[in-house]
């Protein structure tokens, strides 16, 4: 790791966790909430300052409104980014650029409805399909779906429980399904799976009694075999509280069964992150209990050691 290096000349009013997508020439663009209500973006440009280019703000037209939460930033099966935002009431609006690569350059904000308590998680499918998740003020799971140029409506996510919290997670599995998993507010860790019949909840991954309870957001990916693993911040029970903790699937499709959780060797704080590097390797992070970024990475069959690579948060 290079360390903790400043994006470019960011602005001093930051209230929000970063979103970050790849534009469609692999550029990352970065998107976050201002003390004012507005979503600010930077961009990777080598002529700008160290490196980030801080243009105009997401959406034409100035503010989406009072907003609440992080953004969420995905790029659209087309190649354009887009945007999406939970305002105070619970309604999601949305911006796109207006062209694949055009930073800078946003279509207006536009209103897609939905009863949001969470941020809004999207997901690029296949078909030019992009599908945006969130947990409702009830505590179920909701997700819209852009379908034929439009937005399609939310719908619940099949007989999604109650008592959600925090922000889903959503991968793709390697059979096509949409996957997506969810905390609960017992500590709990729900997991539906989309096919053609609709959406199935499975036996949770973590039922909320000792030994299985988790907290925060989880983490999910595609691992290499074609299985998905997630990742989450075990509260409590026999593995050591704040230890991070991944779980993984057994088959390549949504019925499939789970391994017990297991631990990375690695004491974390709030939500982790998980990744695939360019080289093919797994790897997970976020802050640890010294308040300082790291990650462990997965080879030779085990969880290396945790590296540290920035603090002072």
């Amino acid at each position: 790791w290079s360390g903790i290096e400043t994006v470019g000349d960011s602005p001093d009013d930051i209230a929000s966790n970063p979103a970050v997508a790849a534009d469609a020439n692999g550029d990352l663009t970065v998107f976050a909430r201002t003390t004012s209500g507005q979503v600010a973006d930077a961009w990777q440009q080598p002529s700008a300052p160290d490196g980030w280019q801080w243009g105009a703000l997401a959406g034409a037209g100035g503010s989406p409104g009072a907003i609440t939460r992080d953004p969420g930033a995905a790029r659209r099966p087309g190649g354009d980014v887009e945007v999406f935002v939970t305002r105070s009431g619970g309604t999601v609006r949305t911006t796109r650029q207006t062209a694949p690569n055009a930073d800078g350059s946003w279509t207006p904000w536009q209103g897609i409805g939905g009863s949001c308590a969470s941020s809004p998680v999207p997901l690029p499918l296949a078909h030019r399909k992009l599908a945006v998740f969130c947990v409702t003020k009830a505590g179920t799971a909701a997700v819209d779906s852009w379908r034929g140029g439009s937005w399609h409506g939310w719908e619940p996510a099949g007989a999604s429980p109650s008592g959600l919290t925090a922000n889903p997670a959503v991968v793709s599995g390697p059979a096509g399904q949409t996957e997506l998993f969810v905390t609960t507010a017992s500590g709990g860790l729900d997991y539906a799976w989309q096919s053609a019949g609709g959406w199935t909840w499975g036996t949770p991954l973590a039922d909320g009694s000792a030994g299985q309870q988790v907290q925060g957001t989880p983490a999910a990916i595609r691992w290499p075999d074609g299985q998905v693993r997630v990742f989450a911040q075990l509260a409590s029970g026999q593995l050591a509280p704040g230890q991070l903790g991944v779980i993984s699937q057994q088959g390549t499709s949504g019925p499939a069964a789970w391994s017990g959780w297991t631990t990375t060797g690695a004491t974390m704080l709030g939500s982790p992150a998980a990744w695939i590097s360019a080289s093919g390797i797994p790897a997970a992070g976020g802050v640890d209990a010294r308040l300082r970024m790291g990650s462990t990475s997965f080879a030779s069959g085990k969880w290396s050691a945790w590296a540290r690579f920035g603090g002072g948060f």
